[in-house]
């Protein structure tokens, strides 16, 4: 489960580079996606060829604990 909440929490900055690349158009909303999958595929090809976990650059922050009143 840790794996799991490291990556959702770090996709935040895939996000922003999607969104960096968005344009108007259909054509560069497309393209944007393109390019956010070819990131991460790069990644997860790079992380799986070396063997090595995930370790995001951006510190991860702790996760919300909700107790009971």
């Amino acid at each position: 489960m840790p794996c799991f909440q490291r990556l959702t929490s770090s996709t935040a900055s895939l996000r922003a580079y999607g969104q960096h690349l968005v344009g108007t158009s259909v054509r560069e909303k497309k393209r944007a996606i393109v390019a956010v999958a070819r990131k991460l595929a790069v990644l997860l090809v790079s992380l799986w060829k070396h063997g090595t976990d995930y370790e995001p650059r951006v510190p991860v922050a702790p996760a919300l604990v909700l107790v009971p009143a």
